[in-house]
């Protein structure tokens, strides 16, 4: 799981400077990750801050979840801090300090993959003082019912990860990962990508959030979409909540759909094409490729049909 097993406490052998843009905030923002002390924790600095305020990344300055994690003291904040988190943790980075110029860490491609590279690439030290344990001695459950959300933390005599997800989708499905001290968390987890289902592009944007948000930091997984009747201005507007107008884009619809089709026939650089008459052309020749549930469902089944012929 780690890059080591070892009982010390350790940190980068040289600093990793990572640029791009917050998700939702759209911000340009630059961050690096200096080694630090013994016992210093993870701490973020913000560099463009009178007096460069510091924040350390620990549970009891946590503000915010919602799409994300958020860090804050006295209204400084720093948000979406899971990725780095996530890295620099299960590949065995004790100590560090985070110098940030925005209120946001970059998304990169919407994964920590970037973050796994950069520490597997500078690699870490061992430092003079040992690592300290938080030892689960009895079961203990955190759960948000409204949510559906539960946390089930259990003794063992070493520390593994299972998690289940159901969205209630057919793209999605219901998902189950586990993540053992053996497995290569770079390979394995790093390169898992952020997610977002298209219904909930617009709330988003009313929210004020996803403003970095595109393809090619996210995933965007289209449930079917349906117009009762033609409406350019309501196919523009897909294509502008999945920031797409400017790409050639493929869209594959399970059937016929007049309404849609007359919907996006002003729309430049849109093709439509039915799943079961997809074709190898049309997927290379686009530069988005668009595909509603019941279209991918159709397209399982023809595979799965050509396989048993």
């Amino acid at each position: 799981m780690t890059t080591t097993s070892s009982t010390k406490q350790q940190t980068l052998a040289a600093p990793l400077t990572f640029s791009g843009k917050g998700l939702h905030t759209g911000v340009q923002v630059t961050m690096t990750v200096n080694p630090a002390p013994k016992d210093h924790g993870i701490v973020f600095r913000r560099v463009d801050l009178e007096g460069q305020p510091t924040i350390p990344a620990l549970c009891e300055y946590v503000t915010d979840t919602s799409r994300g994690t958020t860090i804050e003291i006295d209204g400084v904040r720093i948000s979406t801090i899971e990725h780095i988190m996530s890295a620099l943790w299960t590949m065995g980075c004790d100590n560090a300090l985070i110098d940030i110029d925005n209120t946001e860490t970059p998304i990169m491609d919407g994964s920590a993959k970037a973050y796994a590279e950069g520490i597997s690439r500078v690699g870490l030290v061992e430092q003079a003082a040992e690592r300290r344990y938080y030892e689960v001695r009895e079961k203990q459950v955190y759960t948000i019912p409204e949510k559906g959300v539960a946390i089930v933390l259990y003794p063992d005599e070493e520390f593994s990860v299972s998690v289940h997800v159901d969205y209630n989708s057919k793209v999605v499905g219901n998902q189950y990962a586990v993540l053992v001290p053996e497995d290569d968390y770079a390979s394995k987890i790093a390169p898992c990508r952020t997610f977002v289902f298209l219904h909930e592009l617009e709330p988003l944007f009313k929210m004020n959030l996803i403003k970095g948000g595109d393809l090619d930091n996210a995933i965007v997984v289209v449930e079917d979409f349906n117009f009762e009747a033609p409406s350019t201005k309501a196919f523009v507007d897909v294509l502008n909540n999945l920031k797409v107008s400017e790409k050639k884009q493929l869209f594959v619809l399970p059937s016929s759909n007049k309404a849609v089709y007359l919907s996006a026939r002003n729309s430049k650089g849109t093709q439509m094409a039915i799943a079961s008459d997809i074709n190898t052309y049309g997927i290379m020749n686009a530069e988005v490729l668009v595909v509603t549930e019941s279209s991918l469902e159709i397209i399982n089944n023809t595979l799965n049909k050509t396989k048993e012929a």
